[in-house]
């Protein structure tokens, strides 16, 4: 979010008048989600490495969002998914949710099938376990939690 927070904040101090669309071409080839962050998006179902943003309608639940000062490590969060619990998604399920908004998720499943990369995280990082109850914001260290 914070490459994203340059791109805009440039692109409206320096006067340079790039499109919405042009910015978020350039935010892809940055980093993942980068993209997502420059769009404005309230809410959006993101796939690949941020590149296909899929807007949609959410009233988006009171959170706080708490930041821990353990370190974790983006990529290999994702590579630990990749290898040891990708196969475990249930692909229609994953479907399923795509068309919930976030009050009918969090009324229908429980919190590790809305974590995907929380166990990868813990297996990492087994200090993160002590926010287990909570939800991980992306891949770590950041955690948050429902008011």
């Amino acid at each position: 979010s914070d490459a994203a927070a340059f791109l805009r904040l440039a692109n409206e101090e320096l006067s340079l008048k790039i499109p919405r669309e042009r910015l978020i071409a350039i935010a892809q080839n940055i980093g993942a989600d980068v993209a997502f962050f420059v769009s404005g998006l309230e809410a959006a179902n993101v796939r690949g490495i941020g590149e296909i943003i899929e807007p949609f309608e959410d009233r988006l639940p009171a959170i706080e969002i708490l930041t821990s000062a353990i370190f974790c490590s983006t990529g290999a969060v994702y590579n630990e998914f990749r290898a040891s619990f990708m196969q475990n998604i249930n692909a229609a399920q994953a479907q399923e949710m795509l068309r919930l908004s976030s009050e009918q998720l969090l009324a229908r499943y429980d919190g590790p099938l809305l974590n995907d990369l929380f166990a990868p995280c813990i297996k990492l990082y087994p200090q993160m376990s002590k926010y287990r109850d909570m939800f991980l914001s992306g891949s770590g260290s950041s955690v948050f939690f429902l008011k």
